[in-house]
Order: C-alpha cells, then sequence, then structure tokens
C-alpha cells in the first residue's frame, strides 16, 4: 500500500522538508488485539487486517499531526534559523526561540543528529553540547546552548539535516488509550464497509465518537 513519506514547505522565509529516514518496525496495535476487538478467530484475514491497522494509523497521524510508532526522521533545511546566505544575522534583542529548529511530528524521542555544510563547503557534525532541546513542546525545537551560534554554511541549498526520532517508545512517551481506541474504530469500520472503503457513508455517530478521540491529541488543541 503506497503512502507518502515525505512533505516539503516554508517555515517564514525558510525552505524545509522532512523525510523519514527509518520506518516503524512495529504498529501500536497488533493483529491479535485487533482481532479481539473485531471478534474474530479465523486466521483467514490477517493480511487485510494487517494492512487496515498500518492504514488507520496513518490516518490518525495525518488528523493529529503526530508520529504513532517509533519512526526516525530527517528534517533538512538550507540554512540555520537567524542566518542569511549562510552567515549569522547580527542579533540585537532576540529571543532564544527566535532561533529554534521546529521539530515536527511529535513526540520527540531524541535527536540523532544534526549535520551541516561549514562556510568552506566540508561536512560538520554539531557537539550535541552546543544545542538545547525540548522534547516536550509541540512542535519540539533545537536551539543553539547558551554562548553558542548557529555555526555559519555554505549557503547552498539543504545545507542543514536534524535526524531525530519520534513517536510512543512506552518509556517517555505513552500511546494515550484514546488514540488506540480511535484506530480500533476504525479498522473495524474499514473492515465491516470493505467494499466501499473510504467511499462508504460511516455509520451515524462515528464521526463523532472519532472526533472526540482524537481531537485533544491534535498538536496545538491546547494552543
Amino acid at each position: 500500500m503506497s503512502h507518502e513519506t515525505s512533505f516539503s514547505a516554508r517555515i517564514g522565509d525558510d525552505h524545509w522538508s522532512l523525510s523519514i529516514a527509518v520506518h516503524p518496525t512495529a504498529e501500536p496495535i497488533s493483529i491479535a488485539e485487533t482481532k479481539r476487538h473485531l471478534r474474530i478467530t479465523s486466521g483467514d484475514d490477517d493480511e487485510n487486517i494487517d494492512e487496515l491497522i498500518q492504514r488507520a494509523r496513518r490516518h490518525v497521524e495525518e488528523l493529529t499531526e503526530r508520529t504513532i510508532p517509533v519512526t526516525q526522521y530527517v528534517l533538512r533545511l538550507d540554512r540555520f534559523p537567524g542566518t542569511e546566505g549562510g552567515r549569522r544575522r547580527s542579533a540585537i534583542d532576540s529571543d532564544i526561540r527566535d532561533d529554534a529548529i521546529p521539530l515536527l511530528k511529535p513526540p520527540i524521542v531524541s535527536i540523532d543528529s544534526v549535520d551541516y555544510t561549514d562556510a568552506d563547503g566540508n561536512p560538520q557534525t554539531m557537539p550535541a553540547a552546543d544545542y538545547e532541546t525540548d522534547i516536550w513542546d509541540e512542535p519540539g525545537a533545537i536551539v543553539p546552548a547558551i554562548g553558542v551560534d548557529w555555526p555559519d554554511t555554505v549557503g547552498g541549498i539543504n545545507d542543514v539535516s536534524v535526524t531525530y526520532t519520534a513517536g510512543y517508545d512506552g518509556v517517555a512517551h505513552v500511546l494515550p488509550p484514546s488514540l488506540k481506541h480511535a484506530m480500533l474504530m476504525l479498522v473495524a469500520h474499514w473492515h465491516e464497509h470493505r467494499e466501499a472503503a473510504i467511499e462508504a457513508r460511516p455509520p451515524q455517530g462515528f464521526e463523532f465518537a472519532f472526533d472526540s478521540l482524537i481531537s485533544q491529541a491534535r498538536v496545538g488543541a491546547f494552543a
């Protein structure tokens, strides 16, 4: 089943793109758990159920702008925030968040590397001590450490790349039961209406119940 693994946009005047570097290795709900929810004992439909689980998970991720199973991303930018043409702008009374690199698709688990092409055209990796990470805000953010500026870059395309891991790992971030139930609801609906798929009109009350489960999980819901 094909699905989008990257996208790009602009943040202010800056272009960025986000792509999946390592896809999830497990889904947040198992086939066995889903079959219990569907009251199915036969294994004849396991392949179809597995596809519906993946489809439901991606649908909930898209609606909430979150990552559910642990996934590694690469965020690429032409430059660090607060720089122009790869060089540092003069900063006058700038807020620390003005230099933040946003980390999309929370919850954020870890920053794996911050890489860039320096002013001489050489690839570099920033020491972790040179930046601070806010994994609790949504979106998350990386900012230069106190007393540190983002380094100069050569001024080309995609000079900066941030590799990070996001998702509900069961340790730092635990999947809310409401999101799991929302996915099970979708699988049950699509399993029952498999011929018409998305085109089938949901049962009365389904849309309201589903939206109530995911509404508070949408990124920015409490902004």
